[in-house]
């Protein structure tokens, strides 16, 4: 799977995630964890919309469904 950030990726900064599959089309119910804390799940449209951590040097978003996987680095 591939994540996708719409905003401005800065700490505390709110973002909205947009996870795709390899032909581009957004994948639901996808589990999107930041930094090992699960924040929430992908809607129909593949997207959740997140604050981005403070006090933090990096973001480190996780997704999975099933066996597919995807990560992402943010250097915040």
């Amino acid at each position: 799977m591939t994540i996708g950030v719409e905003g401005e990726t800065v700490a505390g900064a709110e973002v909205v995630l947009v996870v795709t599959d390899e032909a581009g089309a957004p994948v639901e119910a996808v589990v999107v964890e930041v930094n090992d804390v699960i924040v929430g799940s992908t809607d129909v449209d593949g997207k959740l919309t997140l604050t981005l951590p403070t006090g933090e040097e990096k973001a480190e978003i996780d997704v999975k469904l099933g066996e597919a996987e995807g990560e992402l680095e943010i250097e915040l």
